[in-house]
């Protein structure tokens, strides 16, 4: 699932409160749940929380301007490149 912002102590949060909740019911009710979203999330963050880092694996795309090795103490980061 995309996500619009994820921060290192805020988790993973969306705009919509209403898509927070399916989002947070989708990953209780999964075995394993993976996050997509580019560079450009990283130390956002949004109005709705729906999942702490430790809940799921992100897909990025690069590390871009923000280190990612913080967040890899709390998540797994898997860099996709062309």
């Amino acid at each position: 699932m995309g996500t619009n912002a994820i921060h290192y102590n805020f988790g993973l949060t969306t705009p919509d409160p209403e898509e927070a909740q399916m989002k947070e019911r989708a990953i209780f009710l999964s075995r394993e749940a993976f996050v997509l979203a580019d560079h450009t999330k990283f130390g956002e963050v949004s109005f709705s929380k729906f999942a702490d880092l430790n809940q799921t694996k992100v897909i990025t795309n690069e590390e871009g301007t923000i280190t990612l090795g913080k967040y890899k103490e709390k998540t797994e980061i898997i860099i996709v490149r062309d």
